[in-house]
């Protein structure tokens, strides 16, 4: 008989609560016949628009708030993990909180003899996870592929067809923006010249809230090379804008709070057009990607800039002469690399600085509908762009179901194979499907059929687990809560 030990301390029960609360919510949007989340927000200009309908598992997380202050700590700490999730790969809000759940509920954690051995049985769990996912995933090769990762996300053959097509026009290396439209009632989407970087505002405060994405137009690109500790320098250059009108993007390795926080004091109280992003990358290729975004700029300026919490695309036609420049500039370094990782990296900066993107302005018949829209295509971008980078696996959790075998001999098996097992019965438990289905082909729980189409991200079931387990450790080494009111 095993010793059961506790685990999770007495006074952090009412945080699990209120995760629990806030998981049961989210994961109720899971797979094609998740239901529906009415989401009221107060809104005095627009009382029509104060109640709205939503399965989008990112809408639904952040809009939930408890009113016990303690339970409300814990569905913070999940949506933190499902935002972390989010950011690293686009989606992944509702399987990131369906895992946190199922670890912090299941009866197998209390048999744990040791909890800094269980803790280290989890780690291997996740890198040999990751070992054989990657080694089980396929390459996105054709337009097929796109269309699949971006309906089995979005669950509309309207909107997979719209990012199908506009991937046909673009190629794969595309960069996509998404506004809300404020001329027309239906979707539509324009190519335009883009440059897209992985690396997001740097407080959500610059975004927009109705979207979490800041949009500047006809902006002034200000990069710094050296941390932004003190705001003195800018206080000119800022007022200038505010008084002209102007959008600025600020740029630099990184930025104080202080300064952060004079920012955001400028965008809110003064109306001030502003966002702050990090320059991407490290050491060489920092420095290669201030070339690249200094070239795309005209005069240091661009037609638009587009920031989320994960990218930035700047959208621009620069002097044709800068890109050709800076092009031969680029295929010379490309010819003398004497790495394969660097001759790749010279060559993408190529294709990157020569491609197409576009912008799809998201309409509906009323705002309602158009927010909805929007949270679908947003989900099935970030789906679609997710496995372009570390490819896709079967869905609907079968691929999930299919490994569990391999961790027969974890001294964790039994929590493996209930974690591992949990999306496939979440789907079909939402979809209210009681009989046993295969599991070696994913099952399409609104046609009811089977349907080898239905693919996930890899990308997005790594690190949906990883900030799971991430959060999970915090909590089981966590003894005392002090909240102050």
């Amino acid at each position: 008989m095993q010793h059961k030990t506790q685990i999770i301390d007495d006074s952090l029960q009412n945080v699990i609560e209120g995760l629990n609360t806030a998981a049961d919510i989210i994961i109720s949007t899971m797979g094609g016949s998740g239901q529906n989340v009415i989401i009221s927000k107060p809104d005095m200009e627009s009382p029509e628009n104060s109640i709205n309908f939503t399965k989008d598992g990112v809408s639904v997380a952040k809009s939930i708030k408890l009113k016990d202050p303690v339970k409300n700590i814990g569905a913070s700490l999940l949506i933190n993990a499902a935002d972390k999730t989010v950011k690293e790969c686009g989606d992944g809000t509702t399987s990131t909180a369906l895992f946190i759940k199922t670890l912090l509920n299941s009866n197998h954690v209390s048999l744990i003899q040791d909890k800094n051995e269980f803790i280290d049985d989890l780690e291997l769990f996740l890198e040999q996870l990751e070992s054989i996912l990657k080694e089980q995933s396929k390459k996105v090769e054709s337009i097929d592929d796109i269309y699949k990762i971006a309906i089995t996300s979005c669950k509309s053959p309207k909107i997979a067809n719209l990012i199908k097509e506009i991937y046909i026009k673009t190629g794969f290396n595309a960069d996509i923006a998404l506004e809300l439209s404020r001329t027309s009632d239906t979707t539509y989407y324009e190519l335009i010249e883009g440059l897209s970087f992985e690396s997001g505002m740097v407080s959500t405060l610059f975004a927009n809230q109705d979207n979490n994405t800041c949009i500047l137009e006809n902006a002034i690109v200000l990069i710094e090379k050296e941390l932004i500790n003190s705001a003195q320098p800018f206080h000119e250059i800022l007022d200038e804008c505010l008084a002209q009108d102007k959008a600025i993007l600020i740029m630099a390795p990184q930025f104080g709070d202080a300064f952060v926080r004079f920012a955001v004091h400028n965008k809110i109280q003064k109306g001030l057009k502003i966002c702050l992003v990090n320059i991407p990358g490290y050491g060489v290729f920092q420095k290669e990607n201030i070339k690249d975004i200094l070239t795309f700029t005209t005069d240091n300026e661009v037609n638009k800039v587009v920031i989320t919490q994960q990218n930035f695309t700047l959208y621009n036609k620069p002097y044709s002469d800068k890109i050709n420049k800076r092009v031969a500039q680029l295929q010379k370094l490309a010819d003398n690399a004497v790495e394969d990782y660097e001759e790749q990296d010279f060559k993408n900066r190529i294709t990157r600085l020569q491609q197409t993107g576009a912008v799809i302005y998201v309409g509906g018949v009323t705002e309602k509908n158009a927010k909805e829209e929007f949270d679908r295509i947003e989900d099935a971008l970030g789906a679609v762009k997710s496995a372009l980078r570390l490819g896709y696996v079967r869905g609907a959790g079968v691929e999930l179901i299919q490994i569990i075998p391999l961790f027969k001999n974890s001294r964790i098996f039994p929590l493996i194979k209930e974690l591992l097992s949990k999306p496939h019965k979440q789907i079909l438990q939402n979809a209210n499907i009681t009989r046993e289905v295969k599991t070696d082909i994913p099952f399409n729980v609104r046609t009811k059929t089977y349907d080898e189409t239905i693919i996930d991200p890899t990308d997005v079931i790594l690190n949906s687990l990883k900030n799971s387990v991430s959060l999970f450790k915090l909590l089981i080494n966590t003894s005392f809560i002090i909240h102050n009111e």
